[in-house]
Order: C-alpha cells, then sequence, then structure tokens
C-alpha cells in the first residue's frame, strides 16, 4: 500500500539543515517547540501529504486490513519527525473516514499511539496522545484493548 511508503518517506524531504539547527538548540526548550512546529506544519501541507490524503479517499474496509498493520510498523520504527508526527495525524485522519470500519483495528493502533507516547520529542507525544483522543471514538463504548 502508497499510504506507509508516503508517511515513511516524509522525514526524507525535510531539510537537513534543520536537523542540524534542531541538534546545536536540543537545550533551548522554548525555541526546540517552534522548530518542531515549523517542521510539522511544513511536512502537513507537503504534496507528499496531499497525496497521503487523495489516497485516503479510497481506502475502504478491505483496504484497512492491509494498511492498519502497515502503518502501525511505520508509527513503531518510522524514524523523523514529520515521519512520526505524520503517522499520528493520518489516525486522525482515518478516523473520520473510516469511524465505522475502524472499529476492529483500533486496538492496533492504539498500541502502536502509545508507544509513541514515550518518544523523547515533546511534539511527537503531543501528536500522539491528540490520535488517541480521536481514536477512543471509534470504540468509546466498548474497552480497547491494546494489542
Amino acid at each position: 500500500m502508497l499510504i506507509p511508503t508516503l508517511l515513511e518517506s516524509l522525514s526524507s524531504l525535510e531539510s537537513q539543515k534543520l536537523n542540524t539547527i534542531s541538534l546545536m538548540y536540543s537545550e533551548e526548550k522554548a525555541f526546540q517547540e517552534k522548530l518542531n512546529d515549523l517542521r510539522v506544519s511544513s511536512s502537513k501541507h507537503s504534496p507528499m501529504m496531499e497525496t497521503v490524503q487523495h489516497c485516503l479517499l479510497q481506502v475502504g474496509a478491505e483496504e484497512l486490513v492491509s494498511l492498519v498493520p502497515r502503518l502501525a510498523e511505520v508509527m513503531k520504527t518510522g524514524v523523523g519527525l514529520a515521519t512520526k508526527v505524520s503517522c499520528a495525524q493520518f489516525v486522525v485522519l482515518l478516523v473520520h473516514h473510516s469511524l465505522s470500519e475502524l472499529t476492529p483495528f483500533a486496538g492496533k493502533l492504539m498500541t502502536a499511539l502509545i508507544g509513541g507516547l514515550s518518544d523523547r520529542n515533546p511534539t511527537v507525544r503531543r501528536e500522539n496522545a491528540k490520535s488517541i483522543g480521536h481514536l477512543v471514538m471509534v470504540r468509546k463504548h466498548r474497552n480497547i484493548r491494546c494489542g
């Protein structure tokens, strides 16, 4: 499926200069937060993310069977701020697009998002927490079992 591959490659599109600046000012929390917000905004409005959103329109119940395990894998193993945050943001889009079809897959996505709550980057943690809030809507009247 194309969507996980696109999400995975988002971080490779980011300027190496931004990564260098981020490392140079890693102790400056306020600066780091602003820089991360800029990086997230840049990836969120990129042509690649637009393509992901267009691909989402083609996702139905059948496609979720192959999409969700691959997406969860990218969420667990993906590197780079843009990839991690975009995966979390994609889950929100997926919830709003495929609310009823997503129910059987909520636990798998929840497990991947919970793993992101321990990321060292506060922006990644924040976006994963937001996504968990949206994903809970899928199974609000039932227990969500992670795994």
